[in-house]
């Protein structure tokens, strides 16, 4: 997995690509071009700076999910921040929750695809999760509240067509699309990167 560094990062699809709405197809096997999908999906989350990706967010219709919570703390050097997953990228192929806590937990999330939005969002507070590792052994996760339970949650909903701004009402939604096109245009004027175009 050192070709993780090397890989090269996907182009981000954005709201209102209708993908965005899709369910995604789940993973027959966790073979190399799979693998070599996971290593650009991180690449994509570091040359970003987010926390996690589900791979519809670059236009590939499958159930694959990468989450690096640690990698954008080490960056920002954010020493104070516990260590989650061991300090290691979470590679989740066909993601399913199998339990959720009725304690209930809000977070203000953002996300790769809608930029510029945060959105309030109540969501579980512990979830446990099976799903297939980088090398396909089936793995399962029990999550304590915090971010990892967030994200996780935020990812496997992108799998199944579920976007932050679906939480809101219609109004509050078509509010924060344009505060994302007027920033897609700020962008394009600015030319800081054309791939949003």
């Amino acid at each position: 997995m050192d070709t993780i560094t090397q890989a090269k990062p996907y182009n981000l699809v954005l709201v209102p690509d209708a993908r965005l709405n899709q369910k995604s197809e789940p993973v027959l096997e966790v073979n190399n071009e799979i693998k070599q999908c996971m290593d650009r999906l991180l690449a994509t989350i570091h040359a970003n700076q987010g926390i996690g990706i589900s791979a519809v967010q670059v236009g590939i219709m499958k159930r694959i999910v990468v989450i690096d919570i640690d990698g954008v703390h080490k960056k920002l050097e954010q020493d104070h921040v516990p260590e989650m997953h061991g300090g290691k990228p979470l590679y989740m192929v066909n993601p399913e929750i199998m339990e959720k806590s009725s304690e209930l937990e809000t977070m203000d999330e953002g996300c790769m695809s809608i930029p510029n939005v945060y959105v309030n969002i109540t969501r579980s507070a512990e979830i446990k999760v099976k799903y297939l590792d980088y090398d396909g052994k089936e793995q399962i996760l029990k999550v304590e509240k915090g971010l990892l339970s967030a994200c996780i949650q935020h990812e496997i909903d992108h799998t199944n067509g579920v976007i932050i701004l679906d939480y809101l009402s219609p109004l509050k939604r078509q509010m924060q699309m344009k505060k994302v096109e007027k920033y897609k245009k700020l962008l394009q004027r600015t030319g800081e990167k054309e791939s949003l175009s």
